[in-house]
C-alpha cells in the first residue's frame, strides 16, 4: 500500500468513528465517567466526540471533594457552546431560567429549589423566578415534626407540575429514585451474616432504625442487647454510628433485619469456664413471673429460679409472694442446657427471701432479726419475733451442740428477756426455725462463751459474756 492510499485509509477510519458520536438533547441523562479534576471544573467522558464539564461545586461537601478520577456518574446534558459540552447533576436555582425549568420537567431532571417558608399545606419555595410549593407529604420520605427546619434551605427535587404561575416539586419523589439506585447497589454488596457500619435514624417502641447507606434496616428489641433492655433510647440516641449483623434480608419489601448485640461476641462462648453447676453466684432479679423469677448473673446471662423452688413448706401462687425486682439474691447453678441456652437455678436456702408478715413486722427468711428469748430448754432457745410470732433456735445450732452438759450450758449462756440477733432460716408448719447470724461479733461471743466454759465450768448470761468483749 503506498503512502496516499494509508493516509486515505486513516482519513476514512477517522471520519467513520466521528461518525459514530451521536447528538444529545438537552436534559437527557447520560453516563458518565470522571476523567480528570481541574481547579473549578470536572472533565467527564459521556459518549461524545469530546469530554464534558461539570461545576466542580456539585462535588464538594464541607470543603472535602466527595469523587475521584476513575468514578461513574449519572448526570444531564444541558447545551454545547464552541465546542465545550456543559453537564450537571442538578439544575442550579439561582441560574435558571423558564425554559430550563421546562427541559428539566420534561426530561425528569432534578433542580435545585429555595424554601422561602412555610404555610400548613407544605413548603414555599422559588426557582427560575417563579414562586412554587412543595406539599408537606413531599417534602421528604422520613416524617417531619416541624417543616419550618426547611426554611431558608435549598433542596434537590423534581418538578411534578410546572405552568407561567405554577411551579410544584417534590423532594420524596427524587429520594426515592435514588434510594432505589443506592438499594441496587447494596444488592450486589450486602449478605445475611455480614457486618456493616450505619447510622440511627429513629427509635421507636419496638427498636431501632439503622441507614445502612440508602436504605433502613429494623434492629428488634430482643437483638439490642444481650441484656433485657426496656426502651431503646436506654441505649441508643438518633445520629449514633453503629456496627450491626444482618440477620435477613428481604428486597422485595424492603426489610432488612439486624441485630446490635450479634455483631459483637456471644457471652455464651465460654459460659462453661464461668459458670459450674452446683457453684453459688450472686445475681439479680430482672423479671418476677408466676412460675418463677430471672436471675441476670452477668451481662446477657440469665438463668431460671422456679417457683417450686421457692415455696417449701407453703404452695406459692406467684414468685412475687417471696421475690421482687432489681433485689440482689444468691442462686446455685443446678443444670446448664448449652443447646437451648437455658440455666436452672436454686437457692441456698430454698426459703430465702419469703416474707413473714403479722401486725407488728416483715420477717424475712434468710434475713437477720433482733428478737428477745422467751424461753431456755434442753433442746433450744424459743426466742419471740414479734407478738405474734416465736421460732426455736435449736441447740444444734448454738456453740455447745456434741458437748455432754449442753442443755445445763444453754440455761447459763442465754437468760429470759435478754435481746439476741438471729437468722430465719425456715418455717414448717408455722414452726419457725433459727440460726445464729455468721458475724465477727457473733464469732467473739461464741470464742468467749468457750472460753469461759473452759475457765470455770459453768457461765454466766450473755449479758455476761457481752460485758467481757471490748466492741
Amino acid at each position: 500500500m503506498t503512502e496516499e492510499e494509508e493516509f486515505l485509509k486513516l482519513l476514512e477510519e477517522s471520519e467513520a468513528e466521528q461518525g459514530s458520536f451521536r447528538e444529545f438533547k438537552p436534559g437527557e441523562k447520560v453516563e458518565t465517567k470522571v476523567v480528570a479534576i481541574t481547579g473549578n471544573s470536572i472533565l467527564v467522558d459521556y459518549g461524545a466526540k469530546s469530554e464534558g464539564i461539570i461545576d466542580r461545586g456539585q462535588f464538594e461537601k464541607d470543603g472535602e471533594l466527595t469523587i475521584k478520577e476513575g468514578d461513574k456518574l449519572e448526570a444531564y446534558f444541558l447545551y454545547e457552546n464552541e465546542g465545550e459540552s456543559v453537564l450537571s447533576t442538578k439544575l442550579n436555582q439561582q441560574d435558571a431560567n423558564y425554559e430550563e425549568l421546562q427541559t428539566a420537567h420534561e426530561n425528569g431532571m432534578p433542580i435545585e429549589i429555595k424554601v422561602t417558608g412555610k404555610n400548613k399545606a407544605g413548603l414555599e419555595i422559588s426557582a427560575g423566578g417563579l414562586r412554587g410549593f412543595c406539599p408537606a407529604s413531599q417534602v421528604s420520605q422520613r416524617h417531619v415534626e416541624d417543616l419550618a427546619v426547611f426554611v431558608g434551605q435549598t433542596l434537590k427535587v423534581k418538578i411534578l407540575d410546572l405552568g407561567p404561575y405554577n411551579l410544584v416539586v417534590s423532594a420524596r419523589k427524587l429520594q426515592q429514585e435514588e434510594q432505589q439506585g443506592q438499594i441496587e447497589e447494596l444488592k450486589q454488596t450486602l449478605s445475611a451474616g455480614q457486618n456493616i457500619t450505619g447510622y440511627v435514624t429513629r427509635l421507636v417502641d419496638f427498636g431501632a432504625f439503622v441507614d445502612l447507606g440508602g436504605v433502613d434496616g429494623l434492629i428488634p428489641m430482643g437483638e439490642l442487647s444481650w441484656e433485657r433492655v426496656k426502651n431503646s433510647s436506654d441505649l441508643l440516641k438518633e445520629g449514633d454510628q453503629v456496627t450491626v449483623k444482618i440477620l435477613n434480608l428481604d428486597w422485595d419489601k424492603n426489610r432488612i433485619a439486624l441485630s446490635l448485640k450479634q455483631a459483637g461476641s456471644d457471652p455464651w462462648n465460654d459460659i462453661q469456664t464461668k459458670f459450674k453447676v452446683g457453684t453459688p453466684y450472686q445475681g439479680k432479679i430482672t423479671r418476677v413471673l408466676q412460675f418463677g423469677a430471672i436471675v441476670q448473673l452477668e451481662s446477657g446471662i440469665e438463668g431460671l429460679l422456679h417457683i417450686s423452688k421457692l415455696g417449701a413448706g407453703k404452695r406459692l401462687q406467684h414468685a412475687s409472694e417471696v421475690l421482687e425486682e432489681d433485689q440482689s439474691i444468691h442462686v446455685y447453678v443446678d443444670t446448664i442446657d448449652l443447646d437451648q441456652r437455658r440455666i436452672s437455678l436454686s437457692l441456698e436456702n430454698e426459703q430465702a427471701g419469703r416474707k413473714i408478715q403479722d401486725d407488728q413486722q416483715v420477717l424475712i427468711i434468710g434475713g437477720e432479726h433482733e428478737g428477745t428469748i422467751d424461753d431456755v430448754k434442753p433442746y433450744g432457745i424459743f426466742i419471740k419475733l414479734s407478738e405474734q410470732r416465736t421460732g426455736l433456735l435449736h441447740i444444734s445450732q448454738t456453740p455447745f451442740d456434741g458437748s455432754p452438759t449442753a442443755a445445763t450450758t444453754l440455761k447459763n449462756a442465754y437468760k429470759q428477756g435478754e435481746k439476741i440477733k438471729v437468722v430465719i432460716d425456715s418455717i414448717h408448719n408455722n414452726k419457725i426455725s433459727l440460726s445464729l447470724p455468721e458475724s465477727d461479733d457473733q464469732k467473739e461471743i461464741q470464742e468467749s462463751l468457750k472460753n469461759q466454759k473452759q475457765a470455770s465450768g459453768s457461765f454466766g448470761s450473755l449479758g455476761g459474756v457481752f460485758d467481757n468483749l471490748s466492741l
